[in-house]
């Protein structure tokens, strides 16, 4: 009864699809996931469900004291991660992190068949807290490789990494005999 309705206001209106969850698109990884509920409502670009939606829009061209409406979404978000307005700036900064802090953008990122995705950054937060990512998060460390300094580090050179990274650090310097003449 509720899906035959929504699909009844799906075809009305076309802002929203109804989706049974088995039927959902594959690359949502929502069929097999059981905090997933048996029907997902998704709307389409610019169409967001709120009761008072075109208040808060006319309240907010208010402010900017337009006269006409520019059809913004105004930051409304949440729509199909492949629409290019879904597309966000990633900004990072870090000694795990390639390019050693310069402001350029890697030309494996810039010639990526396939972009990189917000569960991926999962991924890479929990290779640089070096923790093992759950099987069950759909993110891929592979994507963001290109994103690391040291993208397939075995647990050797992890080791010796960090050990040689404190033993440069200023304070672990070995005295000298005129340093030490000084004090």
């Amino acid at each position: 009864m509720v899906y035959e309705e929504l699909k009844k206001g799906e075809q009305s209106t076309g802002r929203f699809k109804v989706h049974i969850k088995e039927e959902f698109p594959e690359v949502s990884h929502y069929a097999d996931n059981e905090d997933v509920q048996e029907l997902i409502v998704v709307a389409e670009e610019g169409f967001a469900f709120a009761h008072d939606m075109k208040n808060r829009l006319k309240e907010l061209d208010q402010r900017a004291n337009r006269s006409e409406s520019l059809k913004n979404v105004y930051g409304v978000s949440g729509f199909n991660n492949t629409m290019s307005s879904m597309q966000t700036l990633l900004v990072g900064w870090g000694p795990e992190l390639a390019n050693g802090g310069k402001n350029v953008i890697p030309k494996s990122i810039q010639d990526a068949e396939e972009p990189i995705r917000v569960v991926d950054l999962f991924a890479l937060l929990c290779h640089l807290l070096d923790v093992e990512a759950p099987q069950s998060i759909a993110s891929d460390k592979k994507r963001v490789n290109v994103l690391l300094r040291y993208p397939s580090d075995t647990e050797v050179v992890k080791v010796i990494r960090n050990w040689m990274s404190f033993a440069f650090l200023p304070e672990n310097a070995p005295l000298t005999s005129k340093q030490h003449m000084l004090r």
